[in-house]
């Protein structure tokens, strides 16, 4: 059962339950893909998310990560201006990778986990919005940017949620806004997009508060 309470000024939108289509939850729930870590580089086959640089087939060698972050699920990897989502199933190759190839570790905030706060499936309190706009806030988000970010993927983040079956009351974040937004959006716009949540992502490390 839903039991989201309107503190967010954005549960009342045009959701209509279950109307998501067979395709679109299929393509919402989609794996990340096959990852094969070697010795000296991360082999990535049918990673889901276009423009990123491990769209489709590619090899990522280990001069050209930033950093990695086993602390979350998924687990990242940050090449460029983009985090690469990598399956919690490979914690114990990616740490060993990392290790040999004195790649820093690091906690990064999941930024995204705040913003879609609303749309978990769970009470949403007075309480819990001052809290999550306070982080946010902490980050450089404003009211405003917060609201229209909100306003973009409510319906998206309300089927992904729901239509879905996920029912996820605990958290949900930056790789399933990602999954989300991609049914939405055509190629282009969800390259703005995609460029934009990768700017929120990345908002703990411009901050050096990782």
């Amino acid at each position: 059962m839903i039991t989201q309470k309107d503190h967010s000024g954005i549960w009342s939108n045009d959701y209509v339950p279950f109307t998501s289509t067979k395709d679109e939850v299929r393509e919402m729930m989609a794996d990340l893909g096959t990852f094969s870590i070697e010795t000296d580089k991360i082999r990535i086959e049918g990673y889901p998310y276009k423009p990123p640089v491990a769209y489709g087939s590619i090899e990522l060698f280990h001069q050209n990560i930033i950093n990695i972050d086993v602390s979350k699920r998924p687990l990242t990897v940050r090449t460029g201006d983009e985090l690469i989502f990598v399956p919690a199933s490979e914690i114990e190759k990616l740490s060993r990778f990392a290790l040999a190839n004195q790649i820093p570790f690091i906690e990064r905030d999941d930024v995204w986990s705040w913003l879609l706060g609303p749309f978990l499936d769970s009470e949403y309190t007075e309480e819990t919005h001052q809290k999550l706009a306070a982080l946010l806030s902490a980050y450089g988000l404003s009211e405003t940017q917060v609201r229209l970010t909100s306003k973009e993927v409510a319906i998206q983040m309300f089927k992904y949620n729901f239509d879905t079956m996920l029912w996820e009351w605990c958290s949900l974040g930056s790789d399933d806004v990602l999954r989300a937004m991609r049914v939405k959006y055509n190629s282009e716009e969800f390259l703005h997009f995609y460029r934009r949540a990768m700017s929120i992502c990345l908002l703990p490390d411009e901050f050096g508060n990782t």
